[in-house]
């Protein structure tokens, strides 16, 4: 994912208490003695550090947005340290709005299990598996910090109470507003039917609080998507201090930016763009690379799409181009990656949804290797002293090699075109040439005896430890070194692709703890394990720019780089 680029506070894990404390006078504590790291920014915190195997279950608490995330499962995760002890669950609450269907932004792979509430449809949607899907909500969390870190009062979870640490009150989801919750249990007892759910006369009341009705004037059905600005800034929960109102509830909603920005627009052809009026200054694709920004600065872009306005997608507004389906199935280059129009957004042109091509280093010198057992021929390049395999074996004889029988290999989501692609994934006992109990089992050192041919070529072998942490050192530890020009999605944080050493590493795709990240990187085998259900794998993925050691587990598997052996 793109991030901003921004300066490492140079803070330490034990000054978080006292850079909380100045920052809050909340008595509801902020788990601070639970932080590891603290770092300014996301994109900094990726150039520090690695969410792997080392730092599973570790807080880095992040300066710029006051917020902490938490490594799980190779990748960084939302954490709520006010919420850490309780019982709860707060990841499927509604966490964006936006008015309409057609404004949904698209549901990808950084999205999954986001949810979005639509106020035209007043229904919310999760993003599951790259769609929408309906999804009635009903976990909120027990506590929050502030009143703006409470989740949208939707009809879903009217009635949920949470605690706000810092008022030091209940709320209560009614009517679609979160409201005091003693306020609300007085209106109720009394059957005061006045619009206000909270003592007009209570001098100690916040901001939020403050009768909607003074400040905006009167909600019915008569004037019906009425915006209306709050220019003190005292109602308190609209970020832009717009409202419109909702007859249908006679109550004022926090309009949408993308409400306020197209107000009064014309319609135009389709495929023209335009910086909305409100949020233009907002800056709100400060993340996207210096030639994605839309003339020159960030803001909110919109483009006509079927005779109406609605806010462009982030890699819409890189290429400045209409993506539905219509335009299916066009690419566009971009900074030297290339994207595929899928019908409704712009995505990556992956490994295995585009054409073959030659990925290998021009200038670099490529022997050939013939496997005699199925006639596949390979490219291999000497780095470090050791000639190497330059592409992933593909070898899958499961009658001459009966270790590779009942799934002891496998193509990337079980498409075998894949593995004309990406070569074929190898689970740790098949490449070894062993029994599958060894799967889960351990194998004793002593029937190990080097070099492992295993179910490479005759004269090569699966390499070890040694001769991985060979090749990483002739790279640099640079992944950039060893990464195929070609075929690997973009992030700004990792160093370009160049493949100087001619290893050609692709994104053919890896799972770790059982989870599948698709074709993001790829795991290495080696012959050596951990316990009885792991060994050590090399991984290289597109967000990083280093080669790293990982534990995977032996069922999960791995693409095989064979090294020719050694002439005595």
């Amino acid at each position: 994912m793109m991030k901003n680029k921004v300066l490492l506070f140079a803070f330490s894990a034990v000054s978080l208490s006292a850079l909380v404390a100045c920052g809050s006078s909340s008595s509801g504590g902020t788990g601070a003695a639970d932080v590891d790291y603290i770092f300014s920014s996301y994109s900094e915190m990726n150039k520090s550090v690695s969410c792997n195997y080392s730092n599973e279950g570790k807080v880095a608490y992040l300066t710029d947005i006051e917020s902490a995330v938490i490594c799980s499962d190779g990748y960084w995760e939302d954490y709520d340290l006010n919420a850490k002890d309780s019982t709860s669950e707060s990841k499927n609450i509604v966490v964006d709005t936006v008015f309409s269907y057609s404004s949904l932004p698209s549901c990808n792979y950084y999205r999954e299990d986001s949810v979005v509430y639509v106020r035209s449809l007043q229904i919310n949607l999760v993003c599951d598996g790259y769609s929408w899907r309906e999804e009635a909500l009903t976990l909120v969390p027990t506590s929050v910090s502030t009143m703006k870190a409470l989740p949208t009062c939707v009809p879903s979870i009217a009635g949920a109470i949470v605690y706000v640490n810092g008022i030091g009150e209940d709320v209560i989801c009614s009517e679609k507003r979160w409201v005091e919750y003693r306020h609300w249990l007085e209106s109720s007892s009394s059957m005061n039917t006045s619009s206000s759910s909270y003592d007009d006369d209570d001098e100690s009341s916040s901001s939020y609080k403050t009768d909607e009705e003074e400040v905006l004037g009167k909600c019915s059905a008569e004037n019906n998507g009425m915006l209306a600005y709050d220019s003190n800034h005292v109602l308190g929960y609209s970020t832009n201090y717009y409202y419109y109102c909702d007859g249908t509830w006679e109550s004022w909603e926090a309009a949408p930016s993308e409400m306020i920005d197209t107000l009064g627009w014309e319609s135009a052809e389709d495929g023209i763009f335009r910086a909305g009026d409100y949020s233009y200054k907002s800056n709100r694709y400060r993340d996207l690379p210096v030639i994605c920004n839309f003339n020159g600065e960030g803001g909110s872009v919109y483009f006509v799409h079927d005779g109406s306005w609605r806010i462009a997608t982030d890699m819409e507004v890189c290429v400045l181009r209409l993506c539905n389906n219509d335009h299916a199935g066009d690419t566009e280059l971009l900074d030297g990656y290339t994207y595929r129009c899928n019908g409704e957004d712009w995505v990556f042109d992956s490994l295995y949804s585009s054409a073959k091509v030659d990925r290998f280093k021009k200038g670099v010198t490529y022997g050939t290797l013939l496997d005699e057992r199925d006639n596949i021929s390979y490219k291999t390049v000497v780095i470090g002293g050791k000639t190497w395999m330059a592409e992933n074996l593909k070898y899958a004889d499961s009658a001459s090699t009966i270790t590779l029988k009942a799934g002891g290999s496998f193509c990337w989501r079980d498409d075998p075109a894949n593995c004309e692609l990406g070569g074929r994934t190898y689970k740790w006992a098949a490449l070894m040439g062993i029994a599958s109990t060894y799967n889960t089992q351990k194998y004793a050192d002593s029937l190990v005896k080097k070099p492992v041919q295993g179910v490479c070529p005759s004269g090569w072998h699966v390499p070890d430890s040694t001769e991985w942490k060979s090749l990483i050192s002739a790279a640099n530890n640079s992944a950039a070194m060893i990464k195929s020009e070609t075929g690997w999605p973009y992030d700004e944080d990792a160093v370009l692709p160049n493949n100087a050493l001619g290893f050609t590493a692709v994104p053919a795709g890896y799972t770790y703890s059982s989870y599948d990240y698709g074709n993001l990187g790829e795991v290495f085998c080696t012959m050596h394990q951990v316990g009885a259900s792991s060994f050590v794998g090399y991984s290289v993925t597109y967000s990083s720019s280093y080669i790293s050691r990982r534990e995977s587990t032996k069922v999960g598997g791995c693409h095989l780089r064979c090294v020719q052996d050694s002439e005595e």
